[in-house]
């Protein structure tokens, strides 16, 4: 697997603030991060205060290329009942017109990806939603998504919940689901490491099913401790399951970004993206160490007590960060 770094936008300056000059000092903040060369960019608020083609002009400059745009859905009072779900035929084909533009800029930044985080779309009370029929409105705007360029990928990025207290789009299982129902070649999923730790499950094993269904498309890193979406330093809470995350993606040939979703609230936002990347690169040389044939025997005994003494043993072998 070669590891091409990627990073929301949004990490390298106030959150919220989309002015011209906040999107010029978040882009020049992206730009000081040794070995980042990507960038993700959400819809329509960083294409607002400066273009399109402002927008790649900058990042070009600065040798970062657009891995993906995300239409967001949580910023308009109109969409806070819903979006791609939404009951009401206009606000739900707004919601779909917002993903179409989505799809539009990243051909417009050069960029075949987007990835639609359905947060709002989902229930908070008991009676509040017809289920069935709400699933059904969600595959047919995602349909209609999909089918807008089928050159452009279309990724689901499952959260159980925030904004909505149940989310439909919520775990790995729903995800394949919602995806098997769309029934579009060009739909996969984004697997967010906090989101993915909120609904309680392994990563590697959700990567897996992801892989297996050829759905895995992109990958986001980050850290916390599973209560929320804390958006930490990769590897900085969870290092043996994210060395274990980047094992697979080895053995599995992983073709996509490792992309950084963060929230550096109280830190430096260059270090730490510069942080993340470095124990990402550290944990992948050891992930790359490990001896094949002595992982799949431990795959066949399943002892507890020989896969710690393997986990150590890999570890003691590198213990030097390779900065």
């Amino acid at each position: 697997m070669e590891l091409c770094f990627s990073s929301g936008l949004n990490a390298f300056g106030r959150r919220g603030d989309h002015s011209l000059e906040s999107m010029q000092e978040k882009t020049d903040n992206a730009g000081k991060v040794q070995g980042l060369t990507g960038i993700e960019i959400n819809t329509p608020e960083h294409v607002n205060a400066m273009g399109a083609a402002q927008l790649r002009e900058y990042l070009d400059e600065r040798q970062l290329t657009v891995t993906c745009v995300n239409p967001r859905f949580d910023r308009e009072p109109k969409w806070a009942r819903g979006a791609l779900s939404h009951p009401d035929f206009q606000v739900r084909q707004d919601a779909v017109d917002a993903a179409k533009f989505a799809v539009d800029t990243a051909a417009a930044l050069g960029c075949g990806h987007i990835c639609i985080w359905p947060g709002t779309d989902g229930f908070d009370y008991p009676f509040q939603q017809d289920y069935g029929r709400a699933w059904e409105l969600l595959v047919t705007s995602l349909r209609e998504v999909a089918a807008y360029n089928r050159d452009m990928q279309v990724d689901l990025e499952y959260k159980i919940w925030e904004p909505r207290r149940f989310s439909f789009v919520r775990d790995i299982g729903t995800t394949l689901e919602m995806i098997r129902d769309c029934d579009a070649a060009n739909m996969g999923v984004t697997l967010d490491y906090a989101h993915v730790l909120m609904a309680k499950e392994n990563i590697t094993f959700a990567a897996a099913l992801a892989h297996r269904s050829g759905r895995l498309a992109n990958v986001h890193l980050n850290d916390g401790y599973g209560e929320a979406d804390d958006g930490y330093i990769a590897g900085s809470t969870h290092l043996v399951e994210t060395m274990e995350l980047l094992q697979y993606l080895n053995a599995a040939d992983y073709k996509g970004w490792l992309t950084f979703d963060l929230f550096p609230l109280h830190e430096d936002p260059v270090q730490f993206c510069q942080n993340s990347i470095d124990n990402v690169r550290w944990l992948n040389q050891l992930a790359v160490s490990m001896d094949p044939e002595e992982l799949a025997a431990l795959h066949q005994t399943m002892d507890a007590n020989e896969v710690q003494r393997f986990v150590r043993k890999t570890m003691a072998g590198l213990v030097v960060p390779v900065r």
